[in-house]
């Protein structure tokens, strides 16, 4: 179990995120949703340590993990696949996959790489290439693949379907939904409400606060909150 408890964040004087708690249970796919400015990715940087909460703490499995660094999280099996991709433009598929397991030993490295290729048969094809001559839809791909090299058992995403066309935007809903039935745990930030097709339970965010939370199922279906929050 993850869980964020009363979470605050500040940018200076600025209250980004005050009081927000998410649990995402062993194995599910939760989803924190909301406009620009919500305080989703903050959320987000505060679970994987990029951002430092003021106030509330972060626990994994009942452990504080509230004051640990990216690096040390990371360890602890917390991999975060930031907003905008942010893959290695000039490196090939391969090394941008290499050095998201800069962490395991020569042998574990190989073979998790044809792990993660059965996950994403596309990159397969694409070894060679650059990663700045794929498509956005690849690159995102690319980018979840390379958070997934060192097999956390936590998975943060940060708006991955953004700027992409409706299909590739499929395709990566489509991929978190293979991701979930290896077993691993993950927390997708998003504006686009088909998020929720693949999620098991929804936080919709609003000016830094929670305003509501539920099945995804039902938050999907909800058309009045989807207009007020999500834009339709």
């Amino acid at each position: 179990m993850l869980a964020a408890e009363d979470i605050y964040c500040s940018y200076g004087p600025i209250d980004a995120v005050l009081g927000i708690s998410i649990e995402a249970p062993e194995g599910s796919v939760i989803c924190i949703l909301g406009p620009n400015g919500a305080g989703k990715s903050t959320t987000l940087k505060a679970i994987a340590g990029v951002v430092r909460p003021r106030k509330g703490r972060v626990t994994l499995e009942g452990r504080d993990i509230t004051r640990l660094g990216p690096s040390r999280k990371l360890s602890e099996g917390i991999a975060l696949a930031p907003e905008g991709r942010r893959i290695l433009a000039d490196f090939s598929v391969r090394d941008n996959l290499r050095v998201g397991g800069h962490l395991l030993n020569r042998n574990k490295l190989g073979a998790r790489i044809r792990e993660v290729v059965e996950l994403f048969p596309l990159l397969g094809e694409r070894m060679n290439q650059p990663g700045g001559s794929l498509s956005g839809g690849e690159q995102q791909m690319l980018a979840i693949a390379r958070a997934l090299m060192t097999q956390p058992t936590v998975l943060l995403l940060d708006e991955p379907s953004l700027g992409l066309a409706p299909i590739a935007t499929r395709q990566v809903f489509d991929a978190v939904a293979r991701i979930r039935e290896q077993g691993t745990t993950t927390v997708l930030v998003e504006q686009n409400s088909l998020a929720l097709t693949v999620a098991d339970h929804g936080y919709v965010l609003s000016e830094g606060r929670l305003h509501h939370d539920g099945p995804a199922q039902e938050l999907f279906g909800d058309e009045r909150l989807r207009r007020a929050y999500l834009g339709g």
